[in-house]
């Protein structure tokens, strides 16, 4: 766990750092199937994250440990969790894969002359479901982006950027508690 040559020392001299090691090692003394790790790297600091992160992937690699992982860092979430389970106010909002987080929606970011229009456009069309921000749309299920562009231009309006929009979990996770997206 990183704490070689401290066995002697007492542990009121050990760093935050190595409190949470120790933390760590005694947990797994009993050879636990399954560990609990509530904000494991709360109050770290940027290298004892990473440290921890690296542990955490070498026990669920090595041991074989089913590792349920507690966390409002979302990018640690990101970095570690295949699974995720979203609790609002004590209630499951959501569960399901990581990938699942990121399949939800096919957003596509446009950037052209006139988006309102093109908006307009493409939904007369039916090749989008929703837009947002100004500057993005929902693909309907089975649309391209090539089918937007050829669209667009065969009105004569410009497009400067289309690109798919990578949808993060903190964006999810946001929109989740926002109540603006339905999750069965």
């Amino acid at each position: 766990m990183g704490l070689s040559g401290r066995e002697h020392s007492k542990v009121r001299t050990y760093s935050h750092g190595m409190r949470a090691r120790l933390a760590l090692a005694q947990a797994l003394l009993p050879q636990p199937e399954l560990l609990i790790l509530d904000e494991p790297s709360d109050g770290l600091d940027p290298e004892g994250i990473h440290e921890m992160r690296l542990t955490i992937q070498r026990l669920h690699r090595e041991l074989g440990l089913t590792i349920l992982l507690s966390s409002h860092f979302l990018n640690e979430v990101e970095q570690l969790c295949t699974r995720i389970a979203v609790l609002n106010q004590g209630r499951m909002v959501f569960e399901g894969s990581l990938a699942a987080t990121k399949q939800r929606d096919a957003w596509v970011r446009l950037k052209t002359g006139d988006f309102v229009l093109a908006v307009k456009e493409l939904r007369q069309a039916q090749l989008i479901t929703e837009e947002r921000d100004g500057n993005r749309i929902a693909l309907r299920e089975g649309a391209g982006t090539e089918e937007v562009v050829r669209l667009l231009v065969e009105r004569g309006m410009p497009v400067y950027e289309i690109a798919p929009v990578e949808e993060t979990l903190e964006d999810f996770y946001l929109t989740l508690m926002n109540g603006q997206k339905e999750v069965k």
